[in-house]
């Protein structure tokens, strides 16, 4: 049997193909980052008193956090609950891209006292625009308008 000897040209070798899987893993790594989804902002909530008013100051951050993922088209939600005395509806609000196109998906659910909120449909808006008054969602596939109101003093 002949001792192992490790030679110059061994040893280069091992080198080569140590850094040829190093540079592998690397761009297999680089190339999964590249392919990850859009990570969804979660815009927070709205929610209006009996009146219809918002007094929660905190309720424009969520407005302009939703008005701005539209702009962009980034992916966003925001819960807004409108209230009644005795009944009211959640707006479970979703902002995703859909062949191109900033589309705002709604999933209601409405109660009417003393019953739990029930799932009451799902419709897509194409449109938001935000003033002082609030944000406005309209060109909605059920002909409705969403207005949620600007926070109030």
């Amino acid at each position: 049997m002949r001792p192992h000897t490790v030679t110059a040209s061994t040893v280069t070798c091992a080198l080569i193909l140590m850094i040829t899987l190093g540079l592998s893993a690397c761009a297999s790594s680089s190339s999964l980052a590249g392919s990850t989804t859009p990570v969804t902002t979660n815009c927070g909530a709205v929610s209006t008193t009996l009146n219809g008013r918002v007094v929660d100051a905190a309720a424009l951050t969520a407005e302009n956090c939703f008005a701005q993922a539209f702009k962009t088209c980034a992916p966003a939600t925001l819960t807004f609950s409108s209230h009644g005395i005795d009944n009211g509806t959640v707006h479970g609000l979703t902002i995703n891209s859909q062949a191109g196109k900033c589309i705002i998906t709604d999933a209601q659910q409405s109660y009417i006292a003393p019953q739990p909120l029930k799932p009451s449909g799902t419709v897509t808006c194409t449109q938001l625009q935000q003033d002082q008054q609030g944000v406005t969602i309209d060109s909605c596939s059920d002909q409705s308008t969403i207005l949620i109101p600007a926070p109030t003093a």
